[in-house]
């Protein structure tokens, strides 16, 4: 379920966000094989979590995600900088996912995150969960605390919404998110930004391409001043996908 692409939840997300990558409904696993393995690689302008940045410029994300029909997915991802010229940022999270009811899903989940602080990497752990609604605009609820380096909370809500073009398989993919932040990183409590994104998934043999663009906007200039960003930040990128 987690996913750290630009702003929590979108592209993920990205993905954006993003709200389900790393996340797959046992119905769809057990449709497949036993287990479902996806690779993906993200080139973007820049880099955002929950609002913040996590970079000066332009990175290259990859994840490599690992789902069983038992609805466990383990995850693995990292952040090249190119500011850096290095790995700044290597991850480890897992989640497991069930259908508590018909059109009611629940997520729960753990992570460590490791950065590079310039003289060593430090590492942070963090649990999260959510609900996944089988609705109109697939309302997702995220919520993560982090026990260390961000020590605090924030709540992330993900609308979102997919849209075929042509026979040709390729897909109008549109998220937006909304989120309260409580202390998570930032000296700040209340609505932090929202967002919007749309991304192309387009067919290129096993692998799906999806150029994509996210716009973030604070809700708060203490949150704003915190963060180190601007009223209105612009993310974009292209994302290369494959599923076996």
């Amino acid at each position: 379920m987690k996913n750290r692409t630009a702003p929590a939840g979108s592209l993920v997300a990205l993905v954006v966000a993003l709200a389900l990558a790393g996340m797959t409904e046992p119905d769809t696993v057990e449709a497949q094989s036993p287990v479902t393995t996806t690779a993906e690689l993200n080139v973007l302008s820049d880099y955002f979590f929950a609002g913040i940045p996590f970079a000066t410029g332009a990175v290259s994300q990859a994840r490599l995600s690992v789902a069983t029909p038992g609805g466990i997915t383990l995850n693995a991802f990292s952040v090249y900088d190119y500011d850096a010229s290095a790995v700044t940022e290597f991850d480890l999270y897992g989640d497991y996912y069930t259908q508590v009811a018909p059109t009611v899903g629940l997520f729960v989940g753990a992570a460590l995150y490791n950065f590079d602080l310039g003289t060593s990497w430090e590492g942070t752990p963090e649990v999260y969960g959510g609900l996944v609604f089988t609705a109109p605009l697939n309302p997702t609820l995220y919520v993560a605390h982090d026990f260390d380096l961000g020590d605090g909370t924030h709540a992330t809500l993900t609308l979102s919404h997919s849209a075929p073009l042509g026979p040709s398989g390729a897909t109008l993919d549109l998220a937006g998110n909304l989120d309260y932040n409580n202390n998570y990183y930032v000296d700040f409590s209340g609505f932090s930004y929202v967002d919007a994104g749309a991304s192309v998934g387009i067919p290129v043999g096993p692998i799906t391409v999806s150029p994509m663009f996210t716009v973030l906007l604070a809700l708060d200039d203490a949150f704003q001043q915190q963060a180190g960003i601007d009223d209105t930040e612009t993310v974009f990128g292209v994302s290369a996908t494959a599923v076996f």
